[in-house]
């Protein structure tokens, strides 16, 4: 609304609410209850504005009360620029941004003067709600209206207490419903070695130590160490110990080289065949005496002999363990010697030879079998 009043200029109202201002270059505003020739300061201005940078001056601030207000609106897609009347720069009002300038100082033309953003210019919101789809956090007054409300966002207990854990190491959880927290940090037993038990600043790397103590038992691959017994798990399998180069096995001052050469140093005791080609497969001393009137066999001495039978010169000579070579083994025979008259000769030889078993003949000087051997024979098998 305006009025003319003594004059052919427009009057305006001391302030009218709204205007629509197009600037095509820089302008200056002046109040409506000043009669000249001005755009005026209207409550609220809406502008548009062809390019960026033009400038709106405001008027003089002696000229208006405190309090007053002068509120931009840009709809346009560039800014332009609010200038006190002295010419300084009070604020760039950019595209989509609505601010309110009111004067809180009069005292100078050029004023001072509050700026009140209004949300960027866009519509504000009424109302909202803030919820949790999951409900893994807890919302209390989540509904909020004008003019505002105070939300309290709480994590779930579970996740709290995991907020409070003090001490640092390996969260476990020591209860649910809600989750409890604990730290724990790895703790090394007698042989292994923890670097970084608590992960903080590297990851764990755990280690046997470099000597091992108090062990029973361990097993490494198929190989089993019980006590005082090596032994393997494989079926068939074998434990082998070896050496490298010119070195040894040394088993109780016994040393083994890596060709098999093995050396003694104290008695070697066999209970059982000792097999080399060097070495008797078989041998036995035994006597045949008469009493009254059966022969009567006594072994004196073997090894791989079961038991000696015959009587009159003639004797089968049993193996413990069969020979394989059957073909092939040699039978040496020894005789005492009877003490009589001379010509002092007996002999013996094999009649028979198998795997089992050997028969022997004793003879005397004549060729004639003897009826026994009170002095004794030794029997002696060589065999590959």
């Amino acid at each position: 609304m305006s009025y003319t009043i003594f004059s052919t200029n427009t009057s305006y109202p001391s302030q009218y609410p709204y205007q629509l201002i197009e600037l095509t270059g820089n302008i200056t505003l002046g109040w409506a209850t000043s009669f000249d020739t001005f755009i005026a300061a209207a409550g609220y201005n809406e502008i548009t504005t062809t390019q960026d940078g033009y400038v709106i001056t405001l008027p003089d601030a002696t000229l208006a009360s405190e309090g007053v207000d002068v509120l931009f609106s840009n709809i346009s897609a560039y800014n332009f620029i609010v200038n006190k009347s002295d010419g300084t720069l009070l604020y760039t009002v950019n595209s989509g941004v609505i601010v309110d300038l009111k004067l809180i100082d009069n005292t100078t033309s050029a004023g001072g003067w509050r700026i009140i953003p209004f949300l960027g210019g866009y519509n504000g919101i009424t109302s909202f709600n803030i919820e949790s789809s999951d409900n893994t956090i807890t919302i209390t007054n989540g509904a909020v209206t004008p003019p505002g409300a105070t939300i309290n966002l709480q994590l779930p207990t579970s996740i709290s207490n995991l907020n409070n854990v003090a001490t640092t190491g390996f969260p476990v959880i020591q209860n649910t419903s809600p989750l409890t927290w604990q730290t724990r940090r790895l703790v090394a037993g007698n042989n292994i070695n923890i670097i970084n038990p608590d992960g903080i600043t590297d990851n764990p790397l755990i280690n046997l130590n470099d000597n091992l103590s108090g062990l029973v038992s361990a097993q490494i691959g198929n190989v089993l160490i019980n006590g005082l017994e090596i032994t393997t798990n494989e079926p068939d399998g074998s434990v082998l110990l070896t050496s490298d180069g010119e070195g040894y096995v040394i088993l109780n001052n016994v040393t083994v080289d890596t060709n098999g050469n093995m050396v003694v140093n104290g008695n070697l005791t066999v209970t059982e065949t000792f097999n080399n080609p060097l070495t008797p497969k078989v041998w036995c001393t035994f006597t045949d005496i008469i009493t009254g009137e059966s022969n009567d066999i006594t072994i004196e001495g073997s090894s791989n002999v079961s038991t000696i039978t015959g009587s009159n010169g003639v004797y089968t000579i049993n193996f413990t363990t069969p020979l394989s070579n059957v073909n092939n083994y040699g039978v040496v025979i020894t005789l005492g010697t009877t003490g009589g008259p001379l010509p002092l000769v007996s002999h013996g030889f094999w009649t028979v030879r198998e795997a089992g078993y050997v028969t022997i003949s004793i003879v005397d000087a004549s060729g004639e079998l003897v009826s026994s051997v009170p002095n004794g024979a030794t029997v002696v098998i060589m065999s590959v």
